[in-house]
Formats: structure tokens, C-alpha cells, sequence
């Protein structure tokens, strides 16, 4: 397994166990729903990104870059509107939850059409190229807006705050989106779009997974959660990913078998823990 498999192996699996630790603890925190479905999007990002340069069928070119785009509409419309509900889980302003998911929307099934993505093929040196439609300019303006604002209503939150823990978790918070505002629009659209290099883009599954540790780090820290309890489950969760690695890639059945069998155990184990946990 080279490098970047491993990055895109080690992203999916660390949105995945942060999912789960979403869905036990903050299931009913409007902000940990958003966060939720920003990790779904770009976790989808980065796989879409990973295998768009692996195929080389036209049809597989053509959808594996689409879903590039579908699955980063998904994530900034969630980023944005966890930054809107965060950190009391305020309702979002009716205008603005209106104006953007009518955007999101359009942006959305765009991106699923030939208006975006007009085609794909590999360049010389093994990457895949797009041939951009006039859906590009929605995609472009509705990601650099959701940025743009997500950006101004975290300033005002940390100006607003008038708690000192507030504030240092916000300030986590703005140095989080402003890193990946800046990574992300200079490596996936600026660049691609304008000079036409997609090399840079293999770097996407990096700072995706920093990017949404950032982000639930500081969800936890505001919502004083126990980070002792947390840690324990992350190790757990990461634990049983990598058991289940090994029957992936085991070389004989016997050997399969014989680590199905202690996924099964594993599994059984944490299931209790977590319910003693909680």
C-alpha cells in the first residue's frame, strides 16, 4: 500500500470512528447533526478524489469526478450551518437557512450533470483531468460563499463571547476553517480550474482528516464531555479498523476465518463497553 492509499485508508477510517462518536454523544446537539454530515461530505470527498485517479473506463472518470463535487456541496452546506449553529445551537436566521439550501439545492443536482463535470480523461502523467462546464461558476460561488461566511460568523462569534473557554474554542475554530479555507480552495479549485494542475489535489485526505479532528475537538471541549471517555472509545473504535484491516488484506482463508472470528469477539466486547460507558 503506497502513501496516499494509506492517507485515504487512514481519513475514511478516522471520519468513520468520529461518525460513531457523533451519533453516541451528540445526537441531540443541532451543531453535532451538522458536523455529522460535514464529515459524511468530505469523507465522500476524499474517496471521490482517491479513486478518480484509479479508473480508467470514461464512464468511471466521469461519475468518480462528479461525486468529487457532489460530495464537497454536501460538506461546505454542513460546515456552514455547524459554524451558524455553534456552540449553543441557535436556529439559523429564516433568510439565510432559506437562500443557501435553495443554492445548495441547485448546486447540488448541477453536480450531478453534464453542466459541471463535461468530461474527464488522464493526463500524461497519470491524473485525472475535468473539463469543467458552466456549473462551475455555481459550484465556485456557492463553496466560496458558504467559506467566506462560515469565516465572518465565527469572528463574530469570538468577538460576541464574553466566556473565556468560549473564546479559546472558537479561536480552535478559526484557525481550523481558515486553514482549510485557504487548502482547500487553492488546491481544488483554484489551481485545477485556472492553471489546470491536479497534482497538489493528492494532499486533499490530509488535512480533511486534521480538519475534522479540529472541528470535533472543539465540539467537545465546549460541551465539557468527558475526553478521558472519548479517548478510550477512539482507541477502541481504531483498534477494532485495524482488526478488521487484517482480515481484509489476510493472504489465506484460514487466516481470514481465524480473524473473523476475533472481529466477532472484539465487536461483542466493545458493544458492552460502550454501554457501561454510557
Amino acid at each position: 500500500m503506497n502513501l496516499e492509499s494509506l492517507a485515504v485508508v487512514v481519513t475514511i477510517a478516522a471520519n468513520f470512528i468520529l461518525s460513531i462518536l457523533i451519533a453516541l454523544h451528540l445526537r441531540r446537539s443541532r451543531s453535532g447533526k451538522y458536523l455529522f454530515f460535514t464529515l459524511l461530505g468530505f469523507t465522500g470527498w476524499t474517496v471521490s478524489n482517491y479513486f478518480s485517479n484509479l479508473v480508467t473506463s470514461e464512464a468511471g472518470l466521469y461519475w468518480w469526478n462528479a461525486l468529487i463535487f457532489t460530495a464537497t456541496t454536501v460538506g461546505m452546506w454542513a460546515l456552514l450551518f455547524f459554524v451558524d449553529a455553534f456552540p449553543d445551537d441557535s436556529p439559523s436566521n429564516k433568510k439565510l437557512f432559506i437562500a443557501f439550501n435553495t443554492v445548495f439545492a441547485a448546486t447540488f443536482v448541477v453536480s450531478l450533470t453534464p453542466y459541471l463535470v463535461g468530461g474527464a480523461h488522464m493526463n500524461e502523467q497519470g491524473i485525472s483531468v475535468i473539463d469543467f462546464g458552466w456549473g462551475i461558476a455555481l459550484y465556485g460561488v456557492f463553496v466560496i460563499s458558504c467559506l467566506a461566511l462560515a469565516f465572518v460568523k465565527i469572528f463574530k462569534k469570538y468577538f460576541s463571547a464574553k466566556d473565556a473557554n468560549t473564546k479559546r474554542v472558537v479561536r480552535l475554530l478559526i484557525a481550523g476553517v481558515g486553514m482549510f479555507l485557504f487548502l482547500a480552495i487553492t488546491t481544488n479549485l483554484l489551481l485545477p480550474v485556472l492553471f489546470g494542475s491536479y497534482e497538489i489535489t493528492k494532499i486533499t485526505p490530509v488535512y480533511v482528516s486534521v480538519f475534522g479532528f479540529m472541528l470535533f475537538w472543539a465540539i467537545l471541549r465546549y460541551k465539557f464531555l468527558n475526553i478521558k471517555v472519548i479517548t478510550t472509545e477512539m482507541l477502541s473504535f481504531a483498534i477494532w479498523m485495524f482488526l478488521l484491516a487484517q482480515v481484509i488484506f489476510a493472504d489465506s482463508t484460514g487466516e481470514r476465518l481465524g480473524k473473523h472470528a476475533t472481529i466477532l469477539c472484539g465487536g461483542f466486547f466493545f458493544f458492552f463497553f460502550f454501554r457501561r460507558v454510557l
